[in-house]
């Protein structure tokens, strides 16, 4: 048989235990066993997984582009962006790859850089590990000069990689650049990290 006052404290125990756990509001018990603050906490978790979720959807990964060239004595360029095209042609003549720092001739920003050049594939991707001879134009300001290659000694284009998000990276050899200003002359070379345009 079981003592009275055993029996009493075990009730005692029992009740004190119940009244902790319902006046707690939050924790274990509110997550596992349904009390309502317990359903909003587990809501509240929910709906921050689902807004993170939403936002990396919202601002998917960004490419980093840019040209970066090393015009010897004339000093350093490195644009902010970098855009590769391969534009086809009309009768049978090779699509022409360029490689700007704008999308186009309205967003141009200093220092400005194109790079042209014909192209012996229509697919950039086929172009890969190919030197190309290109002409190069530079501009540090908007009332600088232009550097620009010699026609006699065009830049080497290589492209390196093309990836299935539409990056490109590649790289500009040694050539010959004059500026529009004079006789002067400097060597350039240096690389590019751009996205697909158009």
């Amino acid at each position: 048989m079981i003592d009275p006052m055993t029996k009493r404290l075990s009730l005692i125990l029992t009740a004190m235990f119940f009244l902790a756990a319902s006046a707690g509001g939050c924790g274990f018990f509110d997550e596992h066993f349904g009390t309502d603050d317990g359903k909003k906490q587990t809501a509240k978790k929910t709906t921050k997984k689902s807004d993170d979720k939403k936002n990396k959807q919202a601002n998917p990964t960004v490419l980093p582009t840019s040209v970066a060239l090393d015009l010897g004595a004339a000093g350093k360029v490195a644009t902010s962006e970098c855009f590769v095209q391969l534009l086809p042609t009309k009768y049978d003549l090779p699509a022409i790859l360029r490689i700007t720092s704008y999308a186009n001739p309205k967003s141009e920003s200093f220092p400005s850089v194109m790079i042209q050049a014909n192209a012996p594939a229509d697919d950039l991707k086929s172009l890969i590990d190919q030197s190309i001879e290109a002409k190069v134009f530079v501009q540090n300001s908007p009332d600088g000069p232009v550097w620009e290659t010699l026609p006699e000694e065009p830049a080497l284009v290589t492209i390196k990689n093309v990836d299935d998000s539409g990056r490109i990276v590649g790289s500009i050899s040694s050539a010959t650049l004059i500026s529009t200003t004079g006789t002067q002359t400097t060597t350039a070379a240096g690389t590019f990290d751009g996205k697909t345009a158009g």
